[in-house]
């Protein structure tokens, strides 16, 4: 059984701004975006984690130090559709400007920019066991979702390709197989000084097993992901093994072409 005809066009008000959100931004403001599920909210824990640990803060490698970083994420690194925003940055931030998370590329292409961008098949999957679907329903999701997510990455291709010094790409399977590196080159276009031995233990602090076994804490998982999981695995590769043979060929389709420029554009501006 086939889904093709619930393909449906991308979505105009994907994660949309009220009025008053966007009065509240301010020109020098720098910004973490990507579509749901492709590594921004785990790196906004790792940038948070790095500042604490650079501004003397100690975070013992246990529950208690993800508890830590988990109180301060939401005002160090703070998600623009989850919280109203402070109008100046935390000052254990470490910077003068605003560094928030977003995924709405379009609102905020005028301000500096790093774009996180991962394989569509296991970003939409991902994003499906978030909300909750699973089995066929998962294939549904991904299906109905697949053309929102490549109008959003063909839209961040575009700024990239406008302006690269101000709007920068960043793959997650890159992230995952240079971790280190690559918080480090997210950290320094976010204008976050963040020393390399700090951003190591940041990462190894926010280990995908020890926050998948934090998320399952009472209250926890309630303020993460009610209807499904928010920490899931980390990797790569889940789409293809989870997913029905046709709908990896309608993601395929719609948007493996927008993956591979993103990778290619990405890879020349390093």
């Amino acid at each position: 059984m086939t889904f093709v005809s619930e393909l449906r066009p991308p979505d105009p008000a994907f994660f949309a701004f009220t009025p008053e959100v966007r009065a509240s931004l301010r020109g020098d403001d720098r910004f973490l975006v990507s579509y749901p599920r492709s590594g921004n909210t785990w790196m906004r824990y790792v940038l948070t984690a790095g500042c604490l640990l650079q501004r003397g803060e100690e975070l013992p490698m246990s529950e208690a130090g993800i508890a830590r970083v988990f109180e301060l994420t939401a005002l160090v690194v703070p998600d623009l559709h989850a919280t109203a925003l402070d109008p100046e940055p935390h000052p254990m931030s470490g910077v003068r400007h605003r560094v928030i998370k977003s995924h709405n590329v379009r609102e905020v292409c005028a301000h500096e920019v790093v774009y996180l961008f991962r394989r569509p098949e296991d970003s939409l999957l991902s994003y499906a066991h978030y909300a909750g679907r699973a089995g066929e329903g998962a294939d549904r999701f991904v299906i109905r979702q697949v053309r929102t997510w490549a109008a959003e990455a063909e839209f961040a291709l575009d700024c990239h390709r406008e302006n690269p010094g101000r709007f920068s790409l960043m793959s997650y399977e890159r992230m995952l197989e240079r971790t280190s590196e690559s918080a480090g080159l997210i950290a320094e276009r976010l204008g976050m000084r963040i020393a390399a031995a700090h951003l190591e233990r940041a990462i190894e602090l926010n280990d995908f097993r020890r926050l998948a076994s934090f998320e399952q804490q009472a209250g926890v998982k309630a303020k993460l992901a009610p209807a499904g999981e928010f920490f899931r695995r980390g990797g790569e590769g889940s789409g293809r093994s989870e997913l029905r043979r046709e709908t990896i060929e309608i993601v395929r389709t719609k948007a493996q072409p927008t993956y591979e420029r993103l990778c290619e554009a990405a890879a020349d501006a390093v």
